[in-house]
C-alpha cells in the first residue's frame, strides 16, 4: 500500500493502521535510563515480582518484555545493563551513541514495541518514582476492561522545591490557556496502553516530541489512577531549571500558535495606538497650537517598539527554528549497540 502511496501522491501519508497481528499476550515495559545504575537492580527485581502477580491474577499467558533504553549514561548503566541481559532473554536494551534526551528515549521504545507487534505496552522511569505496584492493575484495565491507555497522575508534588512545584503548576495553567491539547494537572509518562494507541503515537514522527501533549492528542479511551509521590531514592535528577524551561517552551510551540496569534494582535493594537496619538498631536498642533514634546516621545517610541520587535522576532524564529530542525530529517538518536 505504501508503494502505491508513494506512486500517486508522494506528499500523503496514510494513516497508521491497526492490524489483528499483534500478540495480545505479549507486554513491553519500555524503560528510558540516564545515569540509573544505583536503581537497576531494585527495578529489575519490583517489575519481576509485578509481572509475576499479572501472570498469576490476570493473564497466565502473558509473555512479558523489559526494555531498557540507555540514554548516552555517564556512570556504569551500561555495564550494569550489558550482565543484566546477557542471560535473560527476557531484557532487553538500547544503548544511544551519546544522551539524546528522555524524548529520543521514549520514541526508540515505542517503536522497538511497535516492530514487536505487542500487544500491551508499559512506559515508565528506572528511577522508581513510578511505583510498580500499579502495574497489574494498569494492565487489567487494558487486558480486561479493554481500555486503550491507563496512565498515573500525582495525588501532590511531595518532595519538591516549592519554585519546581509553583513553575510546574504555571506551565500546566498556561499550556492549558494556549492549548487546544489540555494536560492533565501533575499527569506523568508512567502508563500503559494497547497496540493502537502504540501505533498512533509512533506516526507522529516530529523532531521536538512532547509526548505528553502526544498521549492527549491521540485521545482514545484512557483512564487515569492516582498515587501518592514517591521521592526519589538513589542519584540526583537530570532535570535542571534550564531543561524543563526548554521542555515546556518545545510543549507550547508544539501544541499552540497562540504566541504568534498574540505577536500579531499585539502589533494591530500598538498600531491603533500609534495612529490615534498621531492624530492628537495634528490636532493639538492645527487647532490649539500647542507644540508636543518631541524628544522625549521619539525616545518612548523607539524603546517601546524596539522591544516589541525583538520580541516578536523571537518567538517567530522559535517556529522558525524547529522548522528548519525538522525540515534536516536527521534521526532522532542514534544506536550505538543492543541487546
Amino acid at each position: 500500500m505504501g508503494g502505491i502511496y508513494e506512486k500517486y501522491s508522494p506528499r500523503f501519508t496514510p494513516p497508521p493502521q491497526y492490524t489483528d497481528c499483534v500478540l495480545e499476550d505479549s507486554l513491553i515495559l519500555i524503560v528510558p535510563c540516564f545515569n540509573e545504575a544505583g536503581n537497576l537492580q531494585r527495578f529489575l527485581s519490583q517489575a519481576r515480582d509485578e509481572i509475576m502477580r499479572i501472570r498469576n491474577d490476570i493473564n497466565p499467558r502473558l509473555q512479558a518484555q523489559i526494555l531498557f533504553i540507555d540514554d548516552g549514561s555517564e556512570d556504569e548503566t551500561l555495564c550494569i545493563l550489558r550482565a543484566l541481559c546477557a542471560n535473560d532473554k527476557s531484557l532487553h536494551y538500547i544503548a544511544f551513541s551519546r544522551n539524546f534526551g528522555k524524548e529520543a528515549a521514549i520514541f526508540a521504545g515505542l517503536q522497538y514495541a511497535k516492530e514487536s507487534d505487542c500487544g500491551v505496552c508499559a512506559l515508565l522511569d528506572a528511577d522508581l518514582q513510578h511505583p510498580l505496584g500499579l502495574l497489574p492493575q494498569m494492565y487489567s484495565e487494558i487486558f480486561t476492561n479493554q481500555l486503550d491507555c491507563v496512565y498515573a497522575v500525582r495525588k501532590n508534588r511531595e518532595g519538591e522545591g516549592f519554585v519546581k512545584s509553583a513553575l510546574s503548576k504555571s506551565f500546566y495553567k498556561i499550556n492549558n490557556l494556549l492549548s487546544s491539547t489540555k494536560l492533565v494537572q501533575n499527569s506523568t509518562d508512567y502508563r500503559c496502553f494497547n497496540a493502537k494507541y502504540l501505533s498512533a503515537l509512533c506516526a507522529c514522527d516530529e523532531y521536538h516530541r512532547f509526548s505528553k501533549g502526544l498521549f492527549e492528542w491521540v485521545g482514545f479511551r484512557n483512564q487515569a489512577i492516582e498515587y501518592e509521590n514517591i521521592t526519589r531514592q538513589d542519584g540526583v535528577s537530570s532535570w535542571s531549571n534550564t531543561k524543563l524551561f526548554s521542555y515546556a517552551l518545545s510543549a507550547i510551540t508544539s501544541f499552540s500558535i497562540a504566541p504568534l496569534r498574540f505577536v500579531a494582535l499585539l502589533g494591530f493594537v500598538v498600531s491603533i495606538l500609534g495612529i490615534i496619538y498621531a492624530f492628537y498631536i495634528v490636532c493639538m498642533a492645527v487647532f490649539y497650537d500647542t507644540k508636543v514634546a518631541g524628544y522625549p516621545s521619539i525616545m518612548c517610541a523607539i524603546v517601546v517598539f524596539g522591544g516589541l520587535n525583538l520580541s516578536a522576532l523571537g518567538i517567530i524564529g522559535e517556529y522558525i527554528g524547529r522548522s528548519y530542525e525538522q525540515s534536516k530529517r536527521r534521526p532522532h538518536f542514534i544506536i550505538a549497540e543492543s541487546l
